[in-house]
């Protein structure tokens, strides 16, 4: 095999899963298996009725998500998480998470590929992932993850403190200029409302500079921030209820976005013995703070059923009415997730 065809062969996508897999493979010979170690993982899929004439049905995959942990030593462990997705018909796996976690008796420190702290309590106060990334990851924000390193600790036992500092340029991409962006993010109360109930409240931002091209031959530096609140509450697993204010500004291009939302989640018995949740989304984005009527309100309702454990059905609505032109149904979706 001559040079070129070994380098189209390690750089593609099988390469790079079959890479992860033996990755895991010699992390298991060389350490042993505690209790809570192993495999896991999340897959995402949906039936889509067109909205419009010229489309028409289809399944489709929107994500896989293969996780891996180990605990490695007291206080010490990895986590590995590939992400697989559909990009214009071709499969490729993208390693989203790749980090080492170190407890220690004043927080833990992470190394790596980590999530990131600006929107991972948001996701779960809106709970549903596989129906719809959290506004802020869905108008790209910000990544939900990134390589660098990050402190997190607890006071109090409700107070969650959560610092990175990382390239800036998300999991997918390899760092781009000299600077690096800072995050932080304060918590109290119950993190994760979908497991226990609990309310919480917080605030997070980021701030990253930039070399801004203001001519043709000159460059400023300049900087993109981000600032968020928000907070949720869940009664005895019933109800889940939560918003958020999230606003980025961009000194280089003179442009603030602006997103408004809040969501709740409903559980309802059917029959005796069998329940499902109602929920629904609203979302009020402006693209431009400074540019009159270029906003839009997009709404979310629907159900989700359980028929067994770790399996969800989803059908839902949403609904898009912009502040110029026509309003109407943008999607009608089946959506389903299984867990392993």
């Amino acid at each position: 095999m001559n040079r070129k065809t070994l380098s189209v062969v390690t750089h593609s996508p099988l390469a790079k899963s079959a890479g992860i897999i033996l990755a895991i493979i010699v992390t298991s010979l060389l350490f042993p298996l505690e209790a809570k170690d192993g495999l896991s993982g999340m897959v995402y899929y949906k039936w889509v009725y067109p909205t419009d004439d010229d489309k028409f049905n289809e399944f489709s995959f929107d994500r896989i998500y293969v996780i891996y942990e180990r605990q490695l030593w007291d206080g010490v462990k990895v986590k590995l998480i590939t992400d697989i997705k559909n990009t214009g018909g071709i499969w490729a796996a993208r390693q989203k998470n790749a980090y080492l976690e170190y407890k220690t008796g004043a927080g833990d420190l992470l190394i790596g590929m980590q999530g990131m702290n600006l929107f991972n309590v948001i996701k779960d106060n809106w709970g549903y992932r596989f129906l719809a990334k959290s506004s802020m990851n869905e108008l790209k924000f910000a990544s939900s993850a990134d390589l660098g390193l990050g402190y997190k600790v607890t006071v109090a036992g409700k107070a969650h403190l959560h610092f990175t500092v990382t390239n800036g340029t998300g999991f997918d991409n390899k760092e781009n200029d000299k600077y690096k962006k800072l995050a932080a993010q304060v918590v109290y109360g119950t993190k994760k409302l979908g497991m226990k109930p609990g309310f919480n409240a917080g605030l997070a931002g980021t701030i990253e500079p930039y070399a801004y091209e203001a001519t043709d031959t000159t460059t400023e530096r300049k900087t993109k921030s981000v600032a968020a609140v928000f907070g949720g509450f869940t009664v005895k697993s019933t109800i889940r209820v939560g918003g958020e204010f999230d606003r980025e500004i961009d000194s280089g291009n003179d442009v603030s976005r602006q997103i408004i939302a809040a969501y709740f989640d409903l559980r309802v018995r059917v029959i005796p013995g069998h329940n499902m949740n109602l929920f629904g989304r609203v979302e009020s984005y402006d693209p431009d703070l400074g540019t009159a009527e270029d906003g839009e309100l997009n709404l979310m309702i629907g159900a989700n059923i359980f028929p067994i454990k770790a399996f969800n059905i989803a059908p839902n609505l949403r609904y898009s009415i912009p502040e110029t032109g026509e309003s109407g149904i943008t999607a009608l979706q089946l959506n389903f997730e299984f867990k392993y």
